[in-house]
Order: structure tokens, then C-alpha cells, then sequence
């Protein structure tokens, strides 16, 4: 009889809680369920989705630090695939929940002696706003195929976990704060699964990339990951940083009640925890949209996005994400980063409200001018504006006239500046990959094309980073 089917039967007999079929796994906080499956080549493939990393974030804990699970006693069922965060979004799925902050686990090997795989802990894409653990979008077959443990997080999103007062009522973070806590657990947790604590490489995408980045600038993260992948985000992209986090969070619960009167931090944290968690979605959502396509938010950051706390113990970022990379004060370990050729292309789809944005920037060019630079002088704003603008057009040109060039200010100004920055500031502290991916066709899952939108300009960067690896440029056009 397979090992870890009798020890499932021995334990549900003992505990007589559920019934169940599959690996059961023991965890600091308890024991917990998974299903076993194969992978299309074959392989074996043990999930365990569902895992509790921290106590629900509801009542107090709303817009507060997040606290360990506390232990269970039963044998606790984790084969549920759709926990999925509130989204700051117009519709409500019935997966969202605030209660979610959990984990999926997959392994290749489960309950054999040896405990020594490499580990990927995954952080999600979405703007801080939107994204979960979803099966379907971040299937682990790939890795069970080549040894590796995989760990996908879902961490608290928009004004649930980015909301900030800038003092230690409201401290803000949250959604890092979480990460850092799954982190933890992987550190604690994961020889259960046959990984190797001290093989552990974090990486995500997009928002889930800026969040590698954040963890990096985090010094009590030390020795609990070997190595990070930062693919297209980094906490020095525009949107990825919010400068003003108080007045959002004044705006946000005006949205949800504008006759209430709040006139301090105290004041404020009472009532947003009061009100039902489907109306601070509401608000959040709402408020997000009062520009309507974000094209504002992509250069001044997006409102619901990580900020500098107060100075408190607990206190995940107390110094501009600039300042810390500029200065080392960051983990140390090898990085792998990259863009991919014009990251912004998508924005066609967005039609004449894309075509009406670089209108806007032809005849008022202080408007390509990110509030993150501090120019508040008129005249001078007016002026870098015109530069920046002369960076993409010769001459008389204009943008409407070449959505290729538009692509390409969005694509530097929202991901392109960010990465190469960062890539520069850690290869004078650790290694650094650094990466181009230009592959369009059909399994590039990209539906568009826009002439001249496809140039390489990775020779540009070589003349900036005398010191970085080019881990590779693939250009497949």
C-alpha cells in the first residue's frame, strides 16, 4: 500500500473529521489534505492548495499587520483551488474573499527521506490591485517536471492591503507585509514538503516582480531566500510607488460616505473597519476610476500601491525604494531581470482613449512629466516635459501620429526605466542577469502588432551597465 495513502487513512480514523484520499502533510500549525496528480509527462505532481499562512485579516485585523495562524487540531482540508482576494474591480467573483490569505504548495515528491529541492515562492501580477493563486494561470507542471518546489502567495490587494495614514495607525504595506510572512512560513514549513529551506528563490511578474523588489529592500528578509527573479516590475517603476498614500486614504472613505465626518487617523481606521468589506471594494474601485484608463497613475503611481511608513518596529519600508538600492541597504543575493520588448503594446486596445492620451501630450507636454521627478515650478515642467517629448519625436513629429513612439514612452516610463535602474544599483552590491525577451508569434499569446513597435534597443543599455550580465536576448520576430 502507498506510504502517505495509509498514513491519510490512519489520521482521518484518528481524527475523524473529514473523509479524505491523499497526501497529508504535517505543518508547524497542524496537519493538512492535499490531492495527488500527474503531470502530462508523466510525472507526479502533490497539491496542496488552500494553506492557511496567517490569520484572517477581518475585524481588527482589517488594515493591521498580519498575525500567524494560530494551530489547529483536525486534519485541515487544503484542496481548495479558488481562495482568491478581494479584487478592486466592478464585479465580485464568488471566490473573493478578505479571509484568503493562503498558499498553494506543489511538489514533485512528497514524503520520501530526502528533503533537498529547490524551491520558487511565486508572487502574482495584477497593479496591487487584482490577481490570485489561480490553478489555471499559474498551473506548476513545468517545474514538477524538473524537481522544484513551487509556492504561490496571495497577498491583500488594493485599499485592503496598500492603505496607509502615514503614521502608526493605519502603517500601510499590508500586502508586503503578508508576502513576507508566507515567506517565513516557506523557511519554516517547506522540508514537509520535500523542499530545501535554504534553496529558496522568490520571482513574479509585473506587480508580483515590483514585490520581489520590495522584499529585497526588506534587511529581516536575510537568509530566507538564496536568489530573486524580477520580471517587468520594480519597486522604481512610476507606478509602482504612491507618494501621497493619506490623502487616498481620506478619498477612499469618502467614496464609501461623504457626509461622514473623520478628522483623524483613529477616526478614519474605526470606520473603514466597520463598514461591510464589499463596500471598501466599492470605493476603492470607484475612486481607482476616476481615471478612468490609469494613464495618470502609471506616471504618478497607483493609488493603491506600496508607500513609506512611519518609522515603528514593525515598520516594512521607512526610506524611498531609490535611496535604499542607491545606497546597498538591501538583501544581497543574485538577480535575474528583464523587460520584454515594448511592454506597453497592449495599451492599442484601448483605442481612441489611447489616442486622445498622446494628443493630450502633443499640445501639453508637462503632462509626460512624472510627479515622482518633484517639479513643481510651471515653466520648468513645461520645459522637461518638452524634452522627454523630443526623446521620442524629431521635430514636428507627434505622438497620435505614431502610436509606436507612444508605446515606447509608456513602455520605459512604466517598466523599462525601473528595471534597468535597479539592475544598475544591485550589480554593484551582487550578480545580476539582466534579460531582453522579443518573441512574437503564437506562443507569445500576443494578438498585436504595431509597425516599428518591435525594435531592440538592449545595444543601448550595454553602453550603461558595464558590469551586468546579459543572461540573453532572444529576438524571434
Amino acid at each position: 500500500m502507498n506510504k502517505c495513502f495509509l498514513k491519510c487513512l490512519v489520521l482521518c480514523f484518528f481524527f475523524q473529521k473529514i473523509e479524505c484520499e491523499g497526501p497529508i502533510a504535517h505543518i508547524t500549525n497542524g496537519y493538512i489534505l492535499g490531492r495527488e496528480s500527474i503531470t502530462p509527462n508523466g510525472k507526479s505532481l502533490f497539491m496542496f492548495q488552500g494553506v492557511p499562512y496567517a490569520q484572517p485579516p477581518l475585524g481588527n485585523l482589517r488594515l493591521a499587520d498580519p498575525q500567524e495562524h494560530e494551530n489547529w487540531n483536525d486534519v485541515k482540508d487544503c484542496t481548495n483551488r479558488n481562495i482568491v482576494c478581494l479584487q478592486i474591480s466592478k464585479e465580485t467573483t464568488e471566490f473573493e474573499t478578505e479571509d484568503c490569505l493562503i498558499l498553494n504548495v506543489y511538489t514533485p515528491k512528497f514524503d520520501v527521506k530526502e528533503s533537498n529541492l529547490p524551491v520558487m515562492v511565486y508572487f502574482h501580477g495584477g497593479g496591487f490591485y487584482m490577481g490570485n493563486t489561480s490553478y489555471n494561470s499559474y498551473g506548476p507542471e513545468f517545474f514538477m517536471d524538473r524537481d522544484v518546489v513551487v509556492v504561490v502567495v496571495n497577498y491583500r490587494l488594493g485599499a485592503f492591503g496598500f492603505l496607509s495614514t502615514e503614521d502608526d495607525v493605519i502603517t500601510g504595506n499590508f500586502g508586503l507585509k503578508d508576502q513576507q510572512l508566507a515567506i517565513k512560513w516557506v523557511h519554516k514549513n517547506i522540508r514537509a514538503f520535500n523542499g530545501d529551506p535554504e534553496k529558496v528563490t522568490i520571482f513574479g511578474e509585473s506587480a508580483g516582480s515590483a514585490s520581489v523588489g520590495y522584499q529585497l529592500l526588506n534587511k529581516k528578509n536575510q537568509g530566507l531566500f538564496r536568489g530573486a527573479i524580477m520580471s517587468s516590475g520594480s519597486p522604481l517603476g512610476s507606478w509602482a510607488f504612491q507618494r501621497n498614500p493619506k490623502k487616498v486614504a481620506y478619498l477612499t472613505a469618502k467614496f464609501i460616505n461623504n457626509s461622514e465626518i473623520i478628522n483623524s487617523s483613529q477616526e478614519l481606521v474605526r470606520f473603514l473597519r466597520s463598514v461591510p468589506a464589499l463596500d471598501l471594494k466599492k470605493a476603492s474601485y470607484n475612486l481607482k476610476h476616476t481615471d478612468p484608463f490609469g494613464y495618470r497613475q502609471w506616471l504618478d503611481g497607483y493609488y493603491y500601491s506600496p508607500s513609506v511608513e512611519y518609522n515603528t518596529s514593525n515598520a516594512f519600508l521607512v526610506s524611498h525604494p531609490y535611496e535604499l538600492l542607491e545606497n546597498g541597504n538591501f538583501v544581497h543575493v543574485p538577480l535575474i531581470t528583464g523587460i520584454n520588448s515594448e511592454e506597453q503594446l497592449y495599451m492599442i486596445e484601448d483605442g481612441d482613449a489611447f489616442v486622445n492620451v498622446l494628443k493630450s501630450y502633443d499640445a501639453h507636454h508637462e503632462l509626460m512629466v512624472s510627479a515622482h521627478l518633484s517639479i513643481d515650478d510651471v515653466e520648468q515642467r513645461k520645459e522637461v516635459g518638452k524634452r522627454i517629448h523630443g526623446i521620442y519625436c524629431d521635430g514636428n513629429e507627434k505622438l497620435e501620429d505614431h502610436l509606436n513612439k507612444g508605446i515606447r514612452f509608456f513602455s520605459d516610463q512604466k517598466i523599462n526605466f525601473g528595471i534597468l535602474r535597479q539592475a544598475y544599483f544591485t550589480a554593484n552590491f551582487a550578480d545580476v542577469y539582466l534579460y531582453q525577451f522579443s518573441y512574437h508569434g503564437l506562443m507569445g499569446n500576443n494578438k498585436h502588432h504595431v509597425e516599428g513597435a518591435g525594435e531592440s534597443r538592449m545595444l543601448k543599455t550595454t553602453i550603461i551597465f558595464g558590469d551586468v550580465t546579459f543572461l540573453m536576448q532572444i529576438t524571434l520576430i
